[in-house]
């Protein structure tokens, strides 16, 4: 019996919708991907075994780092760049590295915790960094640590905005912000458990409530926590609505108006949210795709395009790749089969289609448009 199959095939990237929801292609690894950044056109990946990724091109493509040294059984939790070639990357066992070629060769730091490092970032020779329940600064690129006191039951989320300020939640039903590097904080209570948070500045701060068994809601202040502005995230247009199978992920504001919240509603996949008046109301990014695989965090770079990444090397994001696969004279690269080395062929999710012994595919390509159909047989 012979099956058709239609597949929309590009070299690199394969848009999904009218918003452009790109899942990156080929995939260059199935392990997990953890956390991704982006400086200008370079981005790096990390993830699970010591995984590490990077994008000359924006990220249409995609090669494989030699894996920093003693790390290959590793989990890679965060990477952080300041430049195009000084970087950090942090995970499990308190593992922490530093580059100064762009990823090329990897310098072991010292280790200061056993503990799975989970969140980083940078400002010129001041760096943060958390394991669950402690607190680091250093103000010489990572070569030695302070350890920083903070009244929290564990700290599960981060965000740090300057040399001076970070905004850190925990277990409890409150929020810690320094403004001096962590010499004096102040506690705000929170109406329910936090599980996620994005600050701006020292004054400004969006957080995710669980508000269970409710829907969760995104409270936001602009006047350092004096008072509070809440707004459910989820309304009664969304897909699904029952309030207890709600779980916030993470959120990400890439301005002071627009932002993102990736929440997951139980066995039925990931969702992503948006709003475009600061917080004030939400709505589903429709287009997004219900992905059922791992995603667990948001990423934006300096233009504002979202990336995220999650289970078997997946990578997706807003972000138009499409002029980043053309020649340099603009012209869309050629395709021939005679005399190609096909490396495989991937679905709409990015996955590999298996071949299996004995049977073969035959290419017929539609001059009138971008598709390529082929037949299993």
């Amino acid at each position: 019996m012979i099956r058709h199959a239609c597949w929309l095939l590009t070299i690199l990237t394969m848009p999904l919708s009218a918003t452009e929801w790109t899942f990156v292609v080929p995939r260059v690894t199935d392990a997990t991907l953890n956390g991704i950044y982006f400086m200008d056109n370079y981005g790096w990946a990390v993830g699970d075994d010591g995984t590490t990724l990077k994008s000359n091109n924006g990220g249409a493509s995609w090669y494989t780092l030699p894996a920093p040294p003693e790390c290959d059984t590793f989990d890679l939790e965060t990477v952080f760049f300041s430049d195009s070639l000084r970087g950090w990357i942090c995970g499990e066992g308190g593992m922490l590295f530093k580059t100064e070629d762009g990823g090329g060769n990897w310098e072991k730091l010292p280790r200061r915790t056993n503990k799975q490092l989970t969140h980083l970032s940078f400002f010129d020779n001041t760096g943060w960094i958390t394991d669950s329940d402690r607190l680091l600064l250093t103000t010489d690129y990572g070569h030695t640590w302070l350890d920083i006191i903070v009244d929290l039951s564990y700290i599960f989320g981060t965000s740090f905005v300057s040399k001076q300020t970070a905004w850190l939640y925990g277990y409890d039903e409150k929020i810690a912000i320094t403004t001096d590097g962590g010499v004096h904080w102040r506690y705000l209570p929170t109406p329910s458990r936090p599980q996620a948070i994005s600050a701006s500045d020292d004054t400004t701060c969006w957080v995710a409530l669980s508000n269970y068994p409710s829907i969760p809601t995104i409270a936001f202040t602009r006047n350092a926590g004096e008072t509070w502005t809440q707004a459910d995230l989820i309304d009664t247009g969304a897909t699904a609505v029952n309030d207890e199978h709600w779980h916030v992920k993470d959120m990400h504001m890439s301005s002071s108006t627009k932002g993102w919240v990736l929440a997951e509603y139980y066995s039925q996949g990931n969702y992503l949210f948006t709003t475009d008046d600061g917080g004030e109301s939400w709505h589903e990014e429709t287009d997004f795709p219900t992905i059922i695989d791992e995603i667990d965090k948001i990423h934006a770079d300096r233009d504002g395009n979202i990336w995220l990444v999650g289970q078997f090397g997946m990578i997706i994001t807003n972000r138009d790749l499409s002029t980043r696969i053309l020649s340099k004279n603009r012209s869309p690269l050629s395709f021939s089969p005679r005399g190609t080395a096909m490396k495989g062929f991937y679905d709409l999710r990015g996955r590999r289609i298996p071949q299996a012994q004995g049977h073969s595919i035959s290419l017929r390509v539609d001059t009138r448009g971008s598709r390529l159909h082929f037949v299993h047989r």
